[in-house]
């Protein structure tokens, strides 16, 4: 790849953001052969087979003090291979391992052996994670053998546990509490109607196209549920909320994938976009194509447009009518309007 050709030995920072797994798998391994690589950065999401393929060359690496893997860049099998690599690299200072919903109590054992062999990390960031009092607990112990970790970063929902632990006057000074703000902007929802407990919630649609080969056979037929099987198990760990088929053709099969989050559709965008499935019929490989599908609803441009059109060359944003103000909701249940003590009758006035 072009990027690789110009890294040169006085490159000592390096970012990957939104890599898809065949650049990740080919650019890291390579990167950290690198004399002078310092901190490498990477916020994409990794594969367990991502991490297998750099960890030998991270367990040796001479150069590398700063790691971070961060927004939703890794799960928990994952840190289990990554702390293994790590037990021994005397070089790395630095481990962020924040901001990932995906890593939870259950690789906090093999953190705790990373921190009871490790001599050389000095800084451990685990905020905004998803492990519970119970690994924060595990995670704790540890720094009683360990003594060069001179920080470890968790949520601050942990501290009334860590802080009656028996032992936390003597690792109070190392251990720091965090507030967390896990969810991203756009997967807070908006209070609409607090009395009624509304929201508005930011859709988090996919589209997913798969171009066909030519179909020379004509007694072969596409199966579009196993189309969609193999784009779930593509997907995987995310699941879908829906998933179907918004069009079809002889060449192109269209199809629309809704997630509870923009993390997990972002996630699985990196999953999809780009690679290919194997699907019975075919000697060639179909490949997929994946985007965030945009809303068609009216845009800043639209609603300019709308004036424009109508003659007036300019408006004032100030004034009610005459900006992008009004909101268009339809089929909501009357009932979720009423008041608790309504008996559901329509009103007489």
């Amino acid at each position: 790849m072009e990027v690789i050709t110009k890294l040169e030995d006085k490159h000592e920072i390096v970012t990957l953001i939104d890599s898809s797994s065949d650049s990740i798998q080919f650019l890291i391994p390579t990167i950290l052969e690198g004399r002078t690589i310092r901190q490498l950065t990477v916020s994409s999401f990794l594969t367990h087979d991502d991490i297998l393929s750099f960890i030998t060359q991270l367990s040796t690496n001479k150069s590398l003090t700063m790691l971070q893997l961060s927004n939703d860049s890794i799960s928990d099998d994952g840190v289990v291979a990554l702390a293994q690599s790590l037990q021994y690299n005397e070089t790395l200072k630095y481990l962020h391992l924040q901001y990932n919903p995906d890593i939870t109590s259950a690789c906090a054992q093999s953190i705790a052996k990373l921190l009871n062999n490790n001599k050389t990390l000095t800084y451990l960031y685990l905020y905004d994670t998803n492990i519970d009092s119970h690994g924060a607990v595990m995670l704790s112990e540890s720094l009683q053998t360990n003594n060069t970790l001179k920080s470890l970063w968790l949520d601050r929902q942990h501290q009334n546990t860590c802080s009656a632990l028996p032992y936390f006057e003597q690792i109070k000074s190392r251990i720091k509490f965090c507030r967390s703000v896990l969810k991203m902007a756009d997967d807070v929802p908006i209070s609409f109607f607090p009395t009624g407990g509304l929201y508005l919630k930011t859709l988090a649609i996919l589209m997913i196209e798969v171009r066909l080969p030519e179909i020379r056979n004509p007694g072969l037929t596409v199966s579009n549920w196993e189309i969609m099987e193999k784009i779930k198990e593509k997907s995987k760990p995310v699941d879908y909320q829906n998933l179907r088929v918004s069009s079809s053709a002889r060449e192109l099969i269209r199809f629309e994938g809704e997630f509870e989050t923009i993390r997990a559709l972002r996630k699985v965008t990196l999953l999809l976009n780009g690679k290919s499935i194997k699907i019975r019929g075919f000697h060639d490989a179909l490949r997929i194509r994946a985007y965030q599908s945009e809303s068609d609803h009216p845009t800043q441009i639209h609603w300019e447009g709308h004036f424009n059109d109508r003659g007036v060359p300019s408006f004032d944003e100030g004034k009610p009518g005459e900006r992008a103000d009004t909101v268009h909701i339809k089929g909501l249940p009357v009932r979720w309007f009423s008041s608790k003590s309504s008996n559901g009758r329509p009103c007489p006035k």
